[in-house]
């Protein structure tokens, strides 16, 4: 039997009354459970701001040991964490929903500063958005990626696919949006802002060869890659 050095009860000197503490001489702390956990709870109460600032400091001083633990932790443990998110969600979703919107009201500078940082450094997939609306818009289908953007870019050397110099680049609709053009791989190639103004909604055979940078190397490039035989899309007939 064991003391309790706080309330002086008479317990069990056993790992269910006392935590164990390995450098005192019975091998249990002097309070019992019941005693240490109103003692932690008062201290905590008492102390906040120090408890605060020693938390703060402690992350800061192990960054990367607490991300890296956390990125394990999250590895391992994947499928638990989303069930339990979903679950959280669903039971508090109008709750959340509400301190969302109330949120986006009081931070509106906050979100807008946000926005234009995002749009600065995401230029491209900003712009992949905008076409995706417009055509979308337009009952066009608009299924053109990042990655299949810049794979076209990479089959024309990260060169203009007209003139051929290498220049910014703009998305080039092939076949012109007003003609039913599609915001696809099919249907999009890589144009300095100078070929994308002058071609505009003109007809690629008939504009191309009038142009004095007309190249019949860049030509059969440009129908190779959009599966062109005998003026017909072969991608087209496949779908």
């Amino acid at each position: 039997m064991k003391i309790c050095s706080k309330c002086g009860k008479k317990l069990p000197m056993t790992a269910e009354y006392f935590q164990v503490r390995k450098l005192s001489k019975d091998g249990y702390r002097g309070e019992c459970r019941e005693c240490g956990v109103k003692f932690q709870k008062q201290y905590h109460l008492n102390n906040k701001k120090i408890i605060a600032e020693r938390c703060k400091q402690y992350q800061k001083d192990n960054a990367e040991i607490i991300a890296e633990y956390q990125k394990k932790y999250h590895e391992q443990n994947f499928k638990i964490i989303t069930e339990q998110r979903k679950h959280y969600y669903n039971v508090n979703s109008a709750v959340i929903s509400e301190y969302q919107k109330q949120w986006r009201i009081e931070n509106k500078e906050i979100l807008s500063e946000r926005k234009s940082k995002y749009g600065k450094e995401n230029r491209e997939q900003g712009r992949l958005r905008g076409q995706r609306y417009n055509a979308k818009k337009m009952q066009l289908e608009a299924t053109l990626t990042l990655s299949q953007w810049k794979s076209i870019e990479m089959f024309f050397n990260n060169r203009c696919a007209y003139c051929g110099e290498e220049k910014p680049l703009a998305q080039e609709h092939f076949i012109p949006v007003n003609k039913g053009g599609e915001y696809t791989h099919n249907n999009i190639l890589p144009s300095c802002k100078s070929c994308n103004c002058s071609k505009q909604d003109r007809d690629f055979f008939t504009w191309f060869k009038k142009q004095t940078f007309y190249s019949k190397a860049r030509e059969q490039k440009i129908l190779k890659y959009l599966s062109y035989k005998n003026g017909i899309q072969q991608l087209a007939l496949s779908l």
